[in-house]
């Protein structure tokens, strides 16, 4: 497998599951339109161009065209190299006959009185069925989708990671209205996007890695699925081993401080008191303590043959102790 960023690879499978039913190529077509087609007028005649930077989506498009039409199809091939774009741009242009049949069929314009109208966000009847509610995912997420994951080592050689670092899913979209259409799309396979304005750009988008896999499993992308189910997995499993360190550490922290304050008052009662004054069991322990500044309560409640409780409660005994027999609280020598 060659190095590919989540996003790609992810494409790359829609891509290899490209409609067969007629009604859900033209899905397919009318989120190109929407996503990667323009219309300009040639010689007095409307054509449509489709501009994507994907050259197997644009061989989709060829296949859906021709599948439903029978026309020739030309490409384009373009150097773009700008600050928000670099590499070849694929301009695929439809005739003018045949432009005015896709726009029809899909659902892109409507007739009307005085002419035709455009269809402003998702044309309704277009998704009318499941299938063609799942191409036109695919498709305006191919064209204008883009995804991440945290970054992940797939196999030896390969990895497949994200320009972010955590999970999302979103659609840069330039209409508004096709923005709220396809947030409410998603709404109906229990997949809840949030919108964003992003420059001149309505972003639709999800972060929650859960949803993310839903939608891709929604879109039989099982690989892409299957990948995501491994990393969620793993930095599960990461958490649990942070956390448990976490507390090591934090453990570790107290015995050193609770150690610091024991060992502090022990040389204070052998200075003013004298550990040889102290009863068998304090004098123990605290000789035990001097000798091993890093052990825990455990390693004293063995040695004495007591419980962590004993001991625990011998310590602040001894603290107590210091207290007592500090300068100040000390009678004057006669």
């Amino acid at each position: 497998m060659d190095k590919l960023n989540f996003n790609r690879f992810s494409k790359n499978e829609l891509i290899e599951t490209f409609p067969e039913e007629r009604c859900c190529r033209a899905a397919w077509l009318s989120a190109a339109v929407k996503a990667a087609g323009s219309l300009r007028l040639i010689k007095g005649r409307t054509e449509l161009f489709f501009e994507t930077p994907d050259f197997d989506y644009v061989k989709t498009l060829v296949a859906a065209v021709k599948s439903l039409y029978l026309t020739e199809l030309d490409i384009d091939i373009s150097n773009v190299n700008t600050g928000l774009q670099k590499g070849k741009l694929y301009t695929l242009r439809v005739p003018a006959g045949v432009t005015d049949s896709i726009l029809h069929d899909t659902g892109i314009i409507y007739d009307t009185k005085g002419g035709y109208a455009f269809t402003r966000g998702i044309p309704k009847d277009i998704i009318s069925r499941i299938c063609c509610c799942k191409s036109y995912l695919k498709s305006i997420y191919i064209a204008q989708g883009a995804a991440g994951v945290p970054v992940k080592i797939i196999g030896e050689d390969d990895d497949i990671s994200s320009s972010g670092s955590g999970y999302y899913l979103e659609f840069s979209l330039s209409d508004e209205l096709l923005a709220a259409d396809l947030v409410t799309l998603l709404e109906g396979f229990d997949i809840f996007a949030k919108t964003v304005e992003r420059g001149n750009k309505t972003v639709v988008y999800v972060k929650d890695s859960d949803r993310i896999s839903d939608f891709f499993a929604l879109l039989s992308a099982s690989e892409t699925v299957l990948y995501m189910q491994d990393i969620m997995v793993e930095r599960m499993l990461n958490n649990n081993v942070n956390r448990h360190t976490n507390c090591e550490v934090a453990n570790m922290d107290k015995i050193a401080i609770a150690s610091t304050k024991q060992i502090i008052a022990i040389n204070a009662i052998e200075e003013y008191y004298g550990l040889a004054r102290l009863t068998p069991e304090l004098r123990d322990l605290a000789k035990l303590r001097l000798e091993n500044p890093e052990a825990p309560l455990d390693f004293f409640a063995g040695e004495l043959g007591v419980t962590k409780s004993c001991i625990n409660h011998r310590f602040r005994k001894l603290l107590s102790l210091a207290e007592e027999y500090k300068p100040s609280d000390r009678p004057e020598e006669e």
